[in-house]
């Protein structure tokens, strides 16, 4: 098992394919974003967890998680502990959250910041930041909807994986 100190907006990978994002904090909960493929199932107490689907096919996972609460990505297990800020003089969102990875041994698990260094040492180009990309998905997932009951613009964004000119678009 493997644990790892993150705070808003840093993300950890998962093999190739998945990335887990702390996104926010706020007093007894964490919301964490989950990129994975379509083949690895999402499960939440034994309940599977529904994605948004992207008009890419990426699906995207954005979970309210207490403390000691655990989540299942295909056979990886992930768990996230941190203290609860109601009562701290610290600011809420400073305080890090810590991400328990109990994935199997032919799985390699990295911080993100890692995992572009050792991409871009076997050649191979590496993704932008996944927290900042979850929150542009996120954002163009509500533009998109809020479209639907009035006039808003498309909105583009860069695609997270390693496709130099790929992009989706909202509309």
């Amino acid at each position: 098992m493997l644990v790892f100190t993150r705070h808003i907006g840093q993300t950890v990978c998962i093999g190739d394919d998945v990335r887990i994002s702390v996104s926010d904090k706020r007093d007894d909960r964490v919301m964490i974003g989950i990129l994975a493929p379509a083949f690895a199932t999402v499960r939440r107490s034994g309940a599977i967890v529904l994605p948004k689907i992207l008009d890419s096919g990426e699906r995207v996972y954005t979970l309210s998680l207490l403390s000691g609460d655990e989540i299942d990505i295909g056979a990886t297990r992930v768990r996230v502990n941190f203290r609860p800020t109601r009562l701290t003089a610290l600011a809420p969102r400073r305080i890090p959250v810590r991400v328990a990875i109990d994935a199997p041994a032919h799985v390699a698990v990295h911080r993100e910041e890692v995992y572009a260094r050792i991409q871009a040492s076997n050649g191979r180009r590496a993704s932008g930041p996944f927290s900042r990309w979850l929150r542009e998905a996120n954002a163009a997932q509500n533009a998109r909807e809020a479209q639907r009951d009035g006039d808003t613009p498309t909105w583009r964004l860069p695609a997270a994986s390693g496709q130099a000119n790929a992009e989706f678009v909202f509309s």
